[in-house]
This record gives structure tokens, sequence and C-alpha cells, in this order.
């Protein structure tokens, strides 16, 4: 697990991939007093410690099995993260982290698409994966083979470890702004100095429904996969709209 801890407002969140945590960063870096061109890409942020010391802010990578430990040599600290539904936390890495995917499935046509003249970016791989590898082959690769292959679809029970962690308070994605506004008050930023919230960091504009990428077999499936999470969680069987 990967924790960001302010020594000022005193609180140790823990970024959960895929659940809004490059936001959650920024907002968090925000109210820390850094300037937005200081942060660039929030999570390169949380490895850059002298920026991080100037501000009174700690990431460190931490064992599960220590974590028990390590929140204990923190008393006093407000401690929190954010879930999301499984569904459409799975459709999301399909959407923005298909060549992490493509890499350990695929690797013979990365490197193939690799050899080409078009630009290698990340746009580039995106489009052209697509096209060649469909959500619900994506979907039954994960569950099927490559459950813990990538943080970035790892089941969120299994990061956030709930029943070794005590978190002071587990925010909903579905919920954020609300959520948002409940932590920042409860680590004693007052409202008028809440930072406004920017718009959705890592996300684009999709205009598929969750049912154009989930059949019911892949209901099934994804909801016996990732059964934890809907338990843990409270998450509903039903595929949201």
């Amino acid at each position: 697990m990967r924790v960001l801890i302010s020594e000022t407002h005193k609180y140790i969140y823990h970024m959960n991939p895929k659940v809004g945590s490059n936001t959650t960063l920024n907002m968090l870096y925000r109210t820390a007093g850094m300037r937005d061109e200081d942060i660039g890409n929030p999570h390169q942020v949380s490895r850059d410690k002298l920026l991080l010391d100037r501000h009174g802010l700690i990431a460190a990578d931490v064992e599960h099995k220590d974590c028990v430990g390590f929140f204990k040599k923190w008393p006093g600290y407000f401690t929190f993260s954010f879930t999301r539904n499984p569904y459409t936390r799975l459709k999301s890495a399909y959407n923005d982290k298909l060549k992490r995917y493509a890499e350990i499935a695929e690797a013979e046509l990365v490197e193939k698409l690799g050899q080409g003249e078009d630009e290698k970016s990340k746009k580039y791989f995106q489009r052209e994966l697509k096209a060649r590898i469909s959500f619900e082959q994506f979907a039954k690769g994960v569950c099927a083979d490559h459950l813990y292959g990538d943080q970035h679809w790892v089941p969120q029970y299994d990061r956030l470890r709930p029943d070794l962690c005590e978190y002071d308070y587990l925010g909903k994605l579905e919920n954020y702004r609300a959520d948002m506004s409940g932590i920042l008050n409860a680590i004693g930023v007052a409202a008028e100095n809440h930072p406004s919230f920017p718009p959705r960091l890592n996300s684009a504009p999709d205009p598929r429904q969750n049912s154009d990428y989930y059949s019911d077999e892949l209901i099934r499936l994804v909801y016996n996969t990732y059964d934890k999470d809907f338990s843990a969680f409270g998450y509903d069987e039903k595929l949201p709209e």
C-alpha cells in the first residue's frame, strides 16, 4: 500500500488505483499549499521527497502485513481512502490501462505495434489495442489469469485490507464530492478553505453505457471474481446504469 501522510493536518491517505487517486492527491496537495504548477502529475509528486518535505507531507510504501503497526505509529491521525464499483473500475482500467494488460497477456502484439511508423503515444496504443482486444477479452483475461498482474485491477479488498487496517473513513467515488468535503472537514480544513474540485484527472468522456460493455455472463464473472469488493464495500450485484 502507498500512503500520503500530512503532519500538518494529521491524516493518512491510502492511494487506491483507478479510484480517483490523482484527483484526491491534487486536492490534498493544494490543501497543503502547493501551487498548481508544482503538482503536474500527482503520483510523480508523491515521489518528490524535497517538494513533499516543504509542505509537511510524507509518502511511504507499507506492506499490508505491517499496516496495523504503521498506523499505530501515527496515533490520532485520520485514516481514509476511497472505493469504486468493481464494474466501473474494471471498465476504467480497460479504457485507460489496456497497454499494461497487453504487455502482460499480448506481449507479441505490443511489440508488433511498436514497430510501426505511427507515434508511439499512449493514445496510439490505446486506439490500436482496442481494435484488437475487446472489453470482454480483457475482462475474461483479467479474471482468469491476470487478476494480480497490475495494481489498477487488483481487487480493492486486497489493496485496502479493511480486515487489517482500521480506516476512519472509506469514501465512494460515486459520492466523491460529498465524501471528499466531509474528509476535508474531518482533518480540520474549514469549508471556506476547501480547494476547488479539479476536473476528474485521468478520465475521458465515454459515450458508451455500462450495458454496452457487460453481457449477463460477464456480469456474473466479474461479480464472482470481485466478490469481496462487492460485499465489503456495499456494492450491489446489479450493473449500475
